[in-house]
């Protein structure tokens, strides 16, 4: 049985259901050499471990140009928007199950997901809610953007995607070659 690591933030809540985007990353038994890599690539560019919307532009650029152009991460990073919509909770956990089903075709596999911002109680009803819809889960935590080097890569994609998708025409092309990449994708 496979063991698969899911890693998830969003963006958007703060328009009232104007916008809402999941960004999802799946990683399986190369997480703890991904770890050691992303921690380098943060340092390395400057960006630290802040998060995408503390982080200085420059810092921000270099950051996602290293990370989407190495092919460790091909694969690996999946979003979805959402307009015109609150449902948050189910919307983030239909991401992640998206993300997993587009990941692997078994379901031979059990996933711990780890959520940004989500409350232990939060937790557990995310766990519910993704064994409803047949995930199999192991574990579903919250994270804080600060406790690992996946969840602050979560956050990159989600504040990077958002750019793009708001038409930052720098964001954006590098998303679509990102695509062509196969490194991202749209669910």
């Amino acid at each position: 049985m496979q063991k698969l690591y899911a890693y998830a933030d969003e963006t958007g809540q703060e328009t009232a259901g104007g916008f809402f985007l999941v960004a999802v990353v799946v990683v399986g038994s190369e997480r703890d050499e991904l770890l050691r890599w992303l921690t380098e690539v943060e340092q390395e560019t400057g960006k630290g471990p802040s998060a995408w919307h503390k982080s200085r532009h420059e810092a921000r650029s270099a950051y996602v140009d290293r990370v989407l152009g190495d092919s460790r991460l091909r694969g690996s990073i999946f979003y979805s928007a959402y307009p015109g919509t609150r449902a948050y909770r189910d919307l983030t956990l239909l991401t992640i199950a998206k993300a997993l089903g587009a990941r692997t075709r078994s379901r031979d596999y059990k996933v711990t997901v780890v959520i940004d911002g989500l409350r232990r109680a939060e937790a557990r009803q995310a766990a519910v809610g993704l064994r409803r819809i047949r995930v199999p889960v192991r574990k579903v935590r919250g994270a804080r953007e600060e406790s690992s080097a996946l969840v602050r890569l979560a956050d990159a994609m989600a504040g990077f995607i958002r750019d793009a998708e708001e038409d930052m025409a720098e964001w954006r092309e590098r998303l679509e070659r990102a695509k062509a990449r196969g490194t991202v994708r749209r669910m």
